[in-house]
């Protein structure tokens, strides 16, 4: 059992702001760096102990803080209740007996785990089951990562499954937008700062590659970093050393960077952008994340696994998805990928009636794209097949976006066939499959498809 501060009150009085907001323990660590003076002696002690009991209880009347390893793999906060946060000190209704256990730590580690599993990740494509391979080789090594994709395609989500499967799993993953800061603030961010190194630096920062020491660095839009900025992270990956900002003392740390981009790089470089010698540092695995518009059969998947989440989350259960919806979503070509995908169901689900996502429900962007090429006025001529032709002219010169639209127009004209020659019962099975040459296997599961049967 490890007493840390002697200053107990003050220590009780953070925890108490702070369990709230308790995730895991660096979380908790890095927290108090910003906000401690005694910071460093919390991280000595704790950095490499990922299953704690935290306790803070009373002792001869006096609020106490203790941190010890867990005996088995749960992990907990105890804190008296109540509080007076600006003492720090129990208050007089306050019983020592029934101090009250929150469980913010319990198996929390182990959660993670499951959820960034490899197999976690929804979707059946051949592009996604390549890029789980990759991802799989990855985490296995601790060579740097560099993830490509469009905005909202999952590239934070895949540097989670390449941390939380491999070796440092038990270590800290900080992350860092480096598109969000101007320079002067990522360079104190990511290597940290002395005291006085600046105006308004009045303690020392540890910066969030020491924060990330015997775990995983995720630098996210890493080719928003400026030149300057490039040559001290290539020294940081090359050496494993640098110095914080204000410093001569050179600080070592044990780090696996992951980073992420949306932009070509190769150009970028070729632009004079980026360093062609950073790029090659960082791009030892690369993985390649396709957008959603180029592996539309994994759509259903991901529709299903987020109405799952979001039924879950709002206690609903809106689980039908009528066909013309799954058409209008199969048919989109989804420029905010996943991210845009989830958002739609989502809303779908919060704001459903009943249990069904109807057509009404989707984003205007997604119904105006909807492959509905008879609801397109046109005159009528007489002529079938040119009242068809003048039909697809109109309809091609009202869309944005042609991708998918020679199978929305076949499958569209293909239905209202179908639907008519069935109209009236005219004819059997037998004679429209003669009539369409085409099996009566291939028509039931035409008609099947369609909802026609």
């Amino acid at each position: 059992m490890l007493d840390l501060w002697g200053d107990e009150n003050r220590v009780v009085r953070l925890f108490g702001h702070l369990c709230p907001r308790l995730y895991d323990l660096s979380a908790l660590a890095f927290w108090l760096i910003e906000t401690e003076a005694h910071s460093e002696v919390f991280l000595a002690k704790v950095r490499h102990i990922t299953q704690v009991i935290i306790d803070v209880s009373l002792s001869g009347g006096q609020p106490a803080l203790t941190v010890h390893k867990a005996s088995g793999r749960s992990a907990a906060i105890g804190v008296p209740q109540p509080l007076d946060l600006e003492t720090g000190r129990a208050s007089q209704e306050a019983d020592p007996a029934k101090i009250r256990n929150i469980d913010v730590l319990t198996r929390r580690g182990e959660e993670l785990r499951r959820s960034y599993r490899v197999d976690s990740i929804v979707g059946g494509s051949a592009a996604i089951r390549r890029l789980l391979g990759v991802a799989a080789t990855a985490a296995r090594s601790r060579s740097s990562v560099l993830i490509t994709g469009e905005t909202g395609t999952g590239k934070e989500l895949i540097a989670n499954v390449v941390h939380y499967n491999s070796d440092r799993a038990a270590g800290p993953l900080v992350k860092v937008n480096c598109g969000a800061l101007p320079e002067s603030l990522l360079e104190t961010e990511l290597f940290g700062h002395v005291k006085g190194a600046f105006t308004g630096a009045v303690r020392d920062y540890e910066g969030r590659f020491r924060a990330a020491d015997g775990g995983t660095l995720f630098l996210d839009e890493v080719s928003d970093m400026s030149p300057r900025l490039q040559v001290k992270l290539l020294r940081a990956l090359q050496e494993r050393r640098f110095e914080p900002v204000g410093s001569t003392r050179t600080v070592t740390v044990d780090v696996r960077i992951v980073a992420a981009t949306g932009r070509d790089l190769r150009s970028e470089i070729r632009a004079g952008r980026f360093r062609h010698d950073l790029y090659y540092r960082l791009n030892v695995i690369p993985i390649h994340l396709p957008p959603l518009r180029e592996r539309p059969e994994d759509i259903p998947l991901l529709v299903g696994h987020f109405l799952e989440k979001y039924n879950r989350e709002a206690a609903r259960n809106v689980t039908r998805i009528p066909r013309k919806v799954m058409d209008a979503l199969l048919a989109y070509s989804w420029p905010g990928n996943v991210r845009e995908l989830e958002n739609c169901i989502e809303r779908a689900v919060v704001m459903s009636p009943d249990d069904t996502v109807s057509f009404e429900l989707l984003p205007g962007e997604i119904r105006e794209n909807h492959p509905d090429v008879f609801a397109v006025a046109v005159a009528d001529t007489g002529e079938p097949q040119e009242d068809l032709r003048q039909a697809v002219i109109r309809f091609l010169s009202s869309r944005q976006k042609l991708s998918g639209v020679r199978d929305a127009i076949l499958e569209t004209v293909e239905e209202a066939l179908l639907r008519h020659l069935i109209d009236g019962g005219r004819y059997s099975q037998r004679e429209l499959a003669d009539l369409l040459a085409m099996s009566r296997v291939t028509l039931r599961k035409k008609l099947d498809r369609y909802g026609l049967s």
